[in-house]
């Protein structure tokens, strides 16, 4: 049974995802089953012709996941390759989801980070996002991202767009993003370290499933526009419930 911690005034929380790469091989893809378990999260990493995912050390201590585009993707960057999902645990019915996640980037290019509802064998469209884009050298932008479908994310052509910007940062600095689902609302909303809060909201029912009430949560991450000096770091990937 997961370790249930109270937070606040009498608020319950559950650990759902809590992945910190801390226990995986330095230099390998990441663990299928990621430590500590529970949660009974699940991760699938799309290491391959195009991108690379693999646990390094964090110069500010511990480890961290990093991922690279692979040759064939920097001749051909206009696209947005998936490198990794991680699946959570099963929610209680009804429940609050909310989470975080730090990322960093170096060099130009961009890291997508999806949100879609699991439920059965069937996944909604993604009830948001975030992006995180290093246009110039020296700026990383971080943006919600707006609901959006696997072919708008995948296919030939981009068909998604920002709710609002969250920050601004120096390129190549950690940031931690933290977002909250509300299933009553349909909303999903998220700040940057403390920072003002921007939201959007999402449908009933997408892809030809119902969104709410959330059974599990897929965690989807691409990168996209690479250059060969491109990388991306995640860490940190965690989701709980609350009532």
């Amino acid at each position: 049974m997961a370790v249930v911690v109270l937070s606040g005034a009498g608020c319950k929380t559950m650990s759902r995802m809590d992945v910190t790469f801390e226990q995986d091989a330095l230099g390998a893809a990441p663990a299928t089953f990621p430590a500590p378990s529970p949660p009974n999260d699940v991760l699938a990493s799309y290491s391959s012709t195009q991108t690379t995912s693999v646990v390094v050390a964090d110069p500010a201590g511990g480890r961290r996941l990093r991922i690279t585009p692979q040759p064939p993707f920097v001749s051909a960057p206009d696209f947005r390759k998936r490198a990794i999902i991680v699946t959570s645990d099963a929610f209680t019915a009804g429940a609050s989801i909310r989470g975080h996640l730090r990322l960093r980037m170096e060099g130009t290019g961009q890291l997508f980070i999806g949100l879609r509802a699991v439920n059965g064998p069937n996944s909604s469209d993604f009830l948001g996002g975030f992006s995180a884009g290093n246009y110039q050298a020296s700026t990383t932008r971080i943006e919600l991202l707006n609901p959006f479908t696997e072919n708008g994310m995948e296919g030939n052509y981009p068909l998604f767009s920002s709710a609002g910007v969250l920050s601004n940062i120096a390129s190549g600095q950690a940031v931690d993003i933290q977002w909250s689902l509300d299933q009553a609302s349909r909303s999903l909303a998220a700040s940057v370290s403390g920072g003002p809060s921007v939201s959007t909201t999402f449908a009933a029912t997408s892809n030809g499933v119902a969104a709410i009430p959330i059974e599990r949560l897929g965690l989807w991450i691409w990168l996209g526009t690479p250059s060969s000096n491109t990388a991306a770091f995640v860490d940190n990937l965690y989701v709980e419930e609350y009532k």
